[in-house]
């Protein structure tokens, strides 16, 4: 069975004259041959690529697959200019960064995973991610995501409010980000605060690793707020 110009498909009219063309096509009548092209063979309504008019035998030839991935990058390419956040799970370690699929693949340079450089980038294999599109290629199949910047200005936003907020005398609660032997830098939100080893106890204190563990989080008291300290 040939199919002409015009003919609807189970009542929708598909244009063949044109290949590579995205339409509907409800399955369950007409075009019974292109139907039973498709992987999946009940009724309903789906959207196909046109690839061919007519193969040897007389069929029209649509693909699914090809319509859903074309639609991906419809929507990749609105999320780079309109700046929307894309979620996408790391497939595996590529030279210079990871690969991620976000409806299709993509590439998140190492620079590009976090605010601070990331040694193991394999321990994020599996691990879904929130991100930006900076830059989209379609003709060249080409997707460079970001972490870093999503974070930095969820970062400035944090800060911000932080600054808003900050006083004297303030009980805050905040994340241990760092150890050293002369006391804790606590994040309060885009803000790093240095928590002193002589302040954390009423009794003598060896290490400051012996109260907190990196990534804990404390209630701690403002005592002073210095700003120009690369605040």
């Amino acid at each position: 069975m040939s199919a002409e110009p015009g003919i609807p498909a189970a009542g929708l009219p598909v244009d063949t004259e044109l290949p590579d063309r995205v339409g509907v096509l409800v399955l369950g009548g007409g075009l019974a041959g292109a139907a039973a092209l498709l992987a999946a063979g009940e009724a309903g309504q789906y959207a196909v690529l046109l690839e061919k008019t007519e193969d040897k035998e007389g069929y029209v030839v649509l693909s699914k697959e090809k319509a859903e991935k074309m639609k991906v990058w419809d929507d990749v390419e609105r999320a780079y200019q309109e700046r929307r956040v894309v979620t996408g799970r790391v497939i595996e370690r590529v030279k210079g960064g990871l690969a991620v699929d976000i409806g299709v693949r993509a590439f998140l340079p190492g620079s590009q995973v976090d605010v601070r450089p990331v040694r193991n980038l394999d321990a994020l294999k599996g691990q879904e991610l929130r991100m930006r599109v900076i830059k989209v290629n379609k003709k060249r199949g080409n997707i460079v995501l970001s972490r870093k910047v999503l974070l930095e200005e969820e970062n400035a936003e944090k800060k911000k409010h932080t600054l808003d907020t900050l006083a004297e005398g303030k009980v805050l609660t905040g994340v241990v980000k760092n150890i050293t032997d002369y006391g804790a830098f606590i994040d309060l939100g885009g803000i790093d605060g240095l928590l002193h080893i002589t302040d954390m106890s009423w009794g003598r204190v060896s290490h400051p690793s012996e109260l907190f563990k990196v990534n804990e989080e404390i209630d701690v008291i403002v005592a002073t707020v210095a700003f120009g300290m690369g605040i």
